[in-house]
């Protein structure tokens, strides 16, 4: 690999992380700011949007499996409201699949 490569991936990683952090602390009422993260590179900003993004797919596939939410909840879930920011879409499932399972019902 590459040294300005592994640069770049620990870029996004730091960012990811951030980002993750940035989550849990809103749940916590802590409001902040993601203007860093936003404010890069064009490359960065859709590199850690993509792994934000696979991640929440992975979290809404297990939570499918472990059947803490059906498929018609599925559905309504990720279906969203032209209306709706792509960002408080994102946030609102984040924070959905960060509850516990009875809140899922």
């Amino acid at each position: 690999m590459h040294v300005a490569d592994l640069a770049f991936r620990k870029l996004v990683a730091r960012f990811v992380l951030q980002h993750k952090h940035h989550e849990r602390a809103r749940r916590g009422g802590h409001r902040g700011r993601l203007k860093q993260i936003y404010a890069q590179d064009l490359d960065v900003t859709l590199e850690v949007a993509l792994a934000l993004g696979y991640m929440l797919g992975d979290d809404l596939a297990a939570a499918l499996r472990q059947g803490d939410v059906t498929p018609d909840e599925l559905r309504q879930l990720v279906v969203a409201s032209p209306k709706t920011l792509a960002s408080e879409r994102y946030f609102e499932l984040a924070n959905r699949l960060a509850q516990p399972r009875p809140a899922w019902r």
